[in-house]
């Protein structure tokens, strides 16, 4: 096997993978949408923040954020989502202004602003009388002496508070960002398992068919080269890795897609429901059920790892490969 039909046959995986997984996080994002993962996500995060449990179903300082100071939010969205509420972000300066209005309540102040403005070091010392969360009562706490070590001028106390309570919650986002990654992790896993077996994308058949068929391989490469090196469209993307996100910059490569997947049949891809054991399962035995799964595992963990790392994987590999032609050619 020559090194061209090497990288002829890893620029063919590399979109295929490219290709399903645009499809996996398109799915992930309905599912995520349709069973308000986000807004759940925030939920919880918002409900660790504040030091209370779920499990115990004593969330009282969660329920007067939601209903009481955060309910702005979510009567400025769309009639659908008042009607289905989404809350999937609470902007910092909200979050401060919940969190003052329940420490005013909790603490009984009169005046908040005036309140806070006399004296932060006495506001703590009520924090810690409090029934508060321990959790909470301890952040605020914290966030109290800070402020109070950064006033410089007693009239901005209460602006200086706002800021910390916001640093604070912004610092803290990370752990709801962790939180959902995990689950959107292991939801991509499931969703790329499931497509790899419903369409039967087995790598170990797939570059076993390509390795036996340099003409294949070399079409479905010299096609995938083709479109992208005469699309606009990847540039812009590496232009503008910084400043857009991923799925802004592929806008319309839908349709670059289709037109290399239509000029391109004979790719050892999906069931032959005529007789689904032909391709990959003859002779019917242990060893080549094995490298089936092994082949679906290794297509499930491939496309999991995301659209944006195989475009960039592909467009390596599509100049390695026109360098390496242009080097034969001389």
């Amino acid at each position: 096997m020559t090194l061209s039909t090497v990288i002829s046959i890893a620029i063919s995986l590399s979109f295929i993978y490219f290709v399903l997984s645009l499809i996996t996080s398109e799915i992930q994002e309905v599912i995520a949408s349709f069973l308000k993962l986000r807004s759940k996500n925030l939920k919880e995060f918002i409900i660790h923040l504040v030091g209370e449990s779920d499990k115990t179903g004593n969330l009282k300082i969660t329920k007067m954020l939601y209903d009481k100071y955060l309910m702005s939010i979510q009567t400025s969205q769309s009639y659908y989502q008042r009607n289905s509420p989404q809350l999937t972000y609470i902007p910092p300066r909200q979050f401060a202004n919940g969190i003052i209005g329940i420490l005013s309540e909790e603490l009984k102040l009169n005046n908040k602003e005036e309140d806070y403005l006399d004296d932060l070091t006495k506001v703590a010392d009520k924090i810690k009388e409090s029934p508060l969360p321990e959790k909470l009562k301890n952040e605020i706490i914290i966030v109290l002496r800070n402020a109070n070590a950064k006033v410089v001028e007693p009239e901005k106390k209460f602006e200086t508070l706002q800021q910390e309570i916001e640093t604070w919650y912004q610092n803290s986002t990370e752990y709801a960002s962790r939180l959902y990654q995990k689950k959107a992790i292991i939801l991509s896993r499931i969703l790329a398992l499931v497509l790899v077996i419903m369409f039967n994308v087995d790598t170990i058949n797939i570059i076993d068919h390509l390795s036996k068929s340099e003409v294949l391989s070399s079409t479905f490469s010299s096609t995938i080269m083709g479109v992208i090196q005469s699309s606009d469209r990847s540039d812009y993307c590496s232009e503008n890795d910084e400043t857009l996100d991923f799925k802004s910059c592929m806008e319309g490569i839908e349709d670059e897609v289709k037109a290399i997947l239509d000029r391109v049949d004979n790719l050892p891809i999906g069931w032959n429901w005529s007789d689904p054991w032909k391709e990959q399962f003859t002779p019917l035995n242990s060893g080549n059920v094995i490298n089936a799964i092994t082949g679906w595992m290794i297509s499930a963990i491939a496309i999991s790892m995301g659209a944006p790392f195989w475009f960039d994987i592909l467009k390596k590999l599509t100049r390695i490969k026109s360098e390496n032609s242009s080097k034969n050619e001389s």
